[in-house]
């Protein structure tokens, strides 16, 4: 029987027992450094980047107020559950909402998308409407 792959094996070995490099294989290397890169093949970034802004301690400030956000924030205030039961419920809803998603969402540090959002959403049955 032949042994598992996926064992972990911790190889040792002395500084002298590892086989140096020979003069050609260390040129060849150095050409390769020397050459450059070619850039041409890779796309061209088209949108413009959002950069994240941190404080002076290179914390991530929170972005400017949701007002989705802040009505979920405030009806798991009322309800006294946490973002974790949040997720658990949004989960039956829609499979594919990682809890990460619900956390950084509920931090301000994410956007999901219109589904995990909508999960939330049913999962405290809130609904979207027109102030006023």
């Amino acid at each position: 029987m032949s042994p598992k792959s996926n064992e972990r094996r911790v190889v040792r070995k002395a500084a002298h027992e590892i086989k140096r490099s020979s003069q050609a294989e260390l040129a060849k290397l150095a050409a390769v450094t020397d050459a450059g890169i070619d850039t041409s093949e890779l796309a061209e970034r088209t949108a413009s980047a959002k950069r994240l802004v941190r404080d002076g301690d290179g914390r991530i400030m929170r972005s400017g107020g949701s007002a989705i956000r802040e009505a979920i924030l405030a009806e798991l205030k009322r309800r006294g559950t946490t973002g974790y039961q949040l997720w658990i419920e949004a989960r039956k809803l829609c499979r594919t909402i990682p809890e990460s998603a619900v956390y950084e969402f509920l931090a301000g540090k994410r956007q999901v998308g219109l589904a995990y959002l909508d999960a939330m959403l049913e999962a405290l049955e809130l609904t979207v409407g027109r102030r006023g």
